[in-house]
């Protein structure tokens, strides 16, 4: 994945925020881009458990952390979906 995207001329994300069986809150992190045989590839980037509360600033630097950790080259960013909710576009 890492050489696909490397080679990527662009990507995009795609974040939900949910709570698993014991009501912890979880956030999955998506990664859309376009390999280097040219087919549009998927991938689970990451599943961060977050602390305590899911405001937004929670939200931001999980995925902050994700995308250092995963060397994941942010000046090819294009796009971020997400479900909608307003803490996920940075309203509480």
């Amino acid at each position: 994945m890492q050489n696909d995207l490397k080679n990527s001329l662009a990507f995009s994300l795609a974040l939900d925020e949910s709570t698993d069986l014991q009501d912890n809150p979880q956030l999955v992190v998506f990664i859309r881009y376009i390999s280097s045989d040219v087919t549009v590839k998927e991938d689970m980037l990451d599943l961060v458990a977050l602390k305590e509360t899911t405001l937004c600033v929670d939200i931001k630097n999980a995925l902050d952390r994700t995308l250092t950790n995963s060397d994941v080259p942010t000046n090819k960013l294009v796009n971020v979906a997400t479900d909608g909710t307003p803490v996920m576009v940075g309203k509480t």
